[in-house]
This record gives C-alpha cells, sequence and structure tokens, in this order.
C-alpha cells in the first residue's frame, strides 16, 4: 500500500517483510484525525516470536512496533479508534489472554 494525501493506492503489505506466526489473525483500523487533516492506517497481526506486532502507515510510511502484548496463540484481534473530547484519540487493541477472556488493551 502506498499512501498518497488523503488516499491508499493498492500496494502489497508483503513488501513490508513481516513474518506473521502461522495461525495469525488481521486487524485493521483507518484513522482519520479529529481535524480531518490527517489519516493512518493501522494493523496488527500476532509475529512469529508470539507478540504483537502494530504498523501504522502515514504520508512518511509505515512504521513497525512489537507491542508489550503475551496473547494466546491464534487468538483474534481488534481494533477500535476513540476519539477524545480534547481532540486526541487512542487506540484500542482487544486479544485473548491465556486462560483467560478477551483483554482491552490502550495504547498512545
Amino acid at each position: 500500500m502506498h499512501f498518497t494525501d488523503a488516499t491508499f493506492t493498492p500496494g502489497l503489505i508483503s513488501n513490508q517483510g513481516i513474518v506473521p506466526a502461522a495461525s495469525s489473525n488481521l486487524a485493521g483500523v483507518w484513522d482519520r484525525c479529529s481535524d480531518q487533516r490527517s489519516t493512518a492506517l493501522n494493523v496488527v497481526y500476532e509475529g512469529g516470536n508470539g507478540q504483537i506486532q502494530h504498523g501504522n502507515l502515514t504520508k512518511g510510511g509505515w512504521q513497525w512496533t512489537a507491542l508489550a502484548a503475551a496473547p494466546i496463540g491464534g487468538t483474534g484481534l481488534a481494533l477500535d479508534v476513540r476519539y477524545l473530547t480534547n481532540g486526541a484519540r487512542d487506540i484500542m487493541l482487544y486479544y485473548q489472554l491465556p486462560g483467560a477472556n478477551l483483554v482491552p488493551a490502550l495504547y498512545n
């Protein structure tokens, strides 16, 4: 995928060299800032090392980060953008811990 102005053009995320776990799921969310001037695509997947990997695509390109989360292998993943009254936003990540129910984790 390529980011130009406020639109994306088709492309391959596989060009990023990501290595998901065999049982990994993928979640994504389009994040449009409240000022409507900037946008980003956020994706998460379970990496081969069991950690949740977060990708953020903006005009500057992809940025990848390993999150401090230890989900059960093959967990379902979901992302949700929450807009706050002060103009800020939170991105909520939902996943399942071993032996537990789904857990919301807040990453800014």
